[in-house]
């Protein structure tokens, strides 16, 4: 679904606001604020976001919002630098230069935090490699929760068979830095009738038919 119709069906449902975060920049963002202003919903409101890959590590990355326009201007000082010297479409940083980033950009410290890691995957090793793997993201993550941003740990059920381990962990590592868990899901189209077309562009983007 296009930025425009998120937003049209947000107002639709009620709701006082929505997140948009693309993968690596805020390209639907513009599309999303003239939606706004053209909806007629005084008071609602769009915060700005983005996916940060971690490029050194599978399937990790990093989402920011942006809630105030000065963390906007961080935001987008951030994804300048994670798309340096890249093939367009494919940045991302490391994660020790993305710690620094936000340690050192004016205004970062204003920029909301979910973690994301090990995608779709997490969960499908043994039961005794798991407690290794996730320690092993634990002290991957640690040192973010030593910035002063606010940090969220994002859940989500992906129905795969592995959602009860992956709650349990996420649940004991919000836990253990003291931070609050927070439902996520991947909105990828605006209402039911929209599926049709999702699935095929899927189907063409990772070859299903082969």
């Amino acid at each position: 679904s296009s930025p425009r119709e998120l937003v049209e069906q947000s107002v639709r449902l009620g709701l006082k606001g929505i997140a948009l975060s693309d993968l690596g920049g805020v390209y639907g963002l513009p599309k999303a604020w003239q939606a706004v202003s053209e909806v007629g919903a005084p008071g609602f409101r769009l915060i700005s976001g983005a996916e940060i890959p971690i490029v050194d590590e599978a399937e990790s990355s990093l989402t920011l919002l942006a809630p105030t326009r000065a963390s906007y201007g961080a935001l987008c000082r951030i994804l300048t630098r994670s798309h340096e010297g890249r093939p367009k479409g494919t940045g991302g940083l490391e994660r020790a230069l993305l710690l620094r980033l936000l340690q050192e950009t004016p205004e970062a410290s204003d920029l909301l935090l979910f973690p994301e890691w090990e995608g779709s995957g997490f969960g499908r090793q043994r039961r005794d490699e798991q407690r290794e793997h996730e320690e092993k993201i634990c002290q991957q993550w640690r040192a973010f929760f030593e910035l002063r941003n606010p940090i969220w740990v994002p859940l989500s059920r992906r129905l795969d068979g592995f959602d009860q381990r992956r709650e349990d962990f996420s649940r004991r590592f919000s836990r253990k830095f003291g931070a609050k868990l927070v439902a996520v899901q991947d909105v990828l189209y605006h209402a039911p009738e929209a599926q049709i077309l999702q699935d095929t562009v899927s189907s063409i983007l990772y070859r299903d038919w082969e």
